[in-house]
């Protein structure tokens, strides 16, 4: 297939950013790509379950994440290429009896992201996040947020009952499943 068929076709846009270089009939390439988060690199290689049941995503409080940065209110488990689903699962918006409009409601807002490092309990990630995400406890509830480990599978194949269950809501986090 020529490049003017993959443009045509649509198959280069689902590629993403690709290096055009001139043609040459006896030139050796090397082109590295890049998954976007969205499709991951099977890092965590395939999964067969058969009958059983496995919570496949481990959630991590956050305490404020903003552009590059989370601030994780427990040393995180994670490596350097694995992805994370930063979610605000909770907002303080308004307050009971306050007839006020409502504004910056930003509950159930996430976004992915790669982790591009770790030091102590804050994740830097790339590309740098658009949202900001806070957790804080006050009277009214508070706002939570978190970030979910999201693997990275090859392949997943559920036979015979399986399931894959989340990780118990306990308050600050949980309730997710991403694949």
């Amino acid at each position: 297939m020529d490049l003017r068929s993959l443009f045509s076709s649509g198959l280069l846009g689902l590629l993403g950013p690709l290096l055009l270089l001139p043609a040459c009939s006896t030139c050796v390439f090397e082109v590295t790509y890049a998954p976007p988060a969205a499709l991951g690199d099977g890092r965590d290689g395939s999964l067969l379950l058969d009958g059983d049941t496995l919570q496949i995503n481990t959630c991590y409080p956050v305490v404020a994440a903003t552009g590059g940065g989370l601030d994780l209110a427990v040393g995180p488990l994670l490596d350097v290429g694995d992805v994370l689903l930063v979610q605000q699962v909770q907002a303080e918006f308004a307050t009971s009896g306050d007839l006020s409009p409502v504004e910056n409601a930003t509950a159930g807002i996430w976004e992915l992201a790669f982790v591009a490092g770790i030091d102590a309990n804050t994740v830097h990630v790339v590309p740098s996040l658009t949202g900001t995400y806070t957790s804080a406890v006050s009277t009214s509830g508070g706002a939570h947020a978190q970030a979910c480990h999201v693997p990275q599978f090859e392949d997943l194949v559920l036979d015979n009952g399986a399931r894959v269950v989340s990780q118990p809501w306990d308050g600050r986090t949980g309730g997710i499943v991403a694949l």
